[in-house]
């Protein structure tokens, strides 16, 4: 009888020490994506290709939600509150960890937060109209530096549309105003209405208008030029030393265990560099510019401080 004891606890032992791994398989069920943004843009688009390539090569569902308000904030709130298991995870665009934190009291810190990757930049420039009467970078600044009251479009406040244009209005003593849309085409209609005299804009609101002449784009904002067209310079080039930068990253619920995170940042990796996504990227006039979980969280600490530091001059910072 006691020999027969030992022999079950051997088994039971044994069955035991086989079900830890296969129970700890990572995923073993449909995982959550929540996306800041409306469905049909660039961002949505991307997001929703990722996903689709993630799933292939994790063998697992990974279903997509936009959940929108709040300049994104929503949907990292959103995200940063659910279990951290590795079953739920959200896009971000870097105001939602960078100056949103500063401006408003917020149910997440940046720095707790597991940082995936990110695998695209936004790309940036300041666009007016065909019929405006200015050419060029210079002549929009000396016309705005001899005429206060001008106003510029942006995405919300605090975007770093928002700040880019009032960095170059304090670079250069512009008086002028921002008026803030809930996203870059109101600020664009906006635009081409002539209620607003430019916009700062990423490349998927505006690259229709470019092509077809009807929009006039004086200045590349982020850190290169842009391909479809490669005779509009920098800021940089221009020489101011300021570059625009936000970027597509993906982000985990404090507490989520590393080996779970690393599934993802391989995935997610995997998935940017695919043929058929990276074809898909030249389509839609999209960058790559890969940054891993941790260089990712480093870029995201950098434009903390530069972003916030601009916020506080323009007396919006409030944490």
């Amino acid at each position: 009888m006691r020999k027969a004891g030992v022999v079950l606890l051997v088994i039971c032992l044994l069955f035991g020490a086989l079900a830890i791994p296969a129970a700890a398989k990572y995923p073993n069920r449909p995982i959550k994506l929540f996306l800041p943004i409306a469905p049909g843009g660039t961002t949505d688009i991307v997001g929703r290709m990722l996903a689709n390539k993630m799933s292939e090569i994790l063998g697992e569902e990974i279903v997509v939600t936009n959940v929108t308000g709040a300049n994104g904030t929503i949907c990292v709130a959103q995200m940063a509150a659910s279990r951290p298991d590795g079953y739920t995870f959200c896009a971000a665009n870097l105001p939602t960890v960078t100056t949103q934190p500063q401006m408003r009291k917020l149910p997440y810190d940046p720095d707790e937060l597991m940082y995936i990757g990110t695998p695209i930049p936004y790309e940036y420039m300041i666009i007016v109209r065909e019929e405006s009467p200015w050419k060029t970078l210079e002549e929009f600044v000396e016309y705005g530096k001899a005429n206060p009251g001008m106003k510029y479009g942006v995405p919300g406040a605090g975007s770093t549309n928002h700040l880019t244009m009032a960095w170059l209005g304090m670079k250069e003593g512009i008086k002028w105003d921002a008026v803030p849309f809930k996203g870059n085409a109101p600020s664009l209609a906006a635009l081409l209405g002539g209620h607003v005299d430019a916009i700062d804009s990423s490349v998927g609101t505006v690259l229709s208008g470019v092509q077809k002449g009807t929009l006039r784009p004086l200045v590349v904002c982020s850190e290169n030029r842009l391909g479809f067209i490669p005779d509009v310079e920098t800021l940089r080039e221009k020489g101011y030393n300021f570059m625009q930068y936000s970027c597509m990253g993906f982000l985990l619920p404090k507490g989520t265990p590393e080996n779970i995170r690393k599934i993802l940042e391989d995935a997610l990796y995997q998935s940017t560099m695919a043929e058929d996504v990276q074809a898909k990227f030249k389509e839609l006039f999209v960058t790559t510019a890969w940054l891993d979980g941790a260089s990712y969280k480093a870029r995201v600490m950098q434009y903390y401080k530069i972003w916030g530091d601009i916020l506080e001059e323009l007396g919006l910072k409030k944490y």
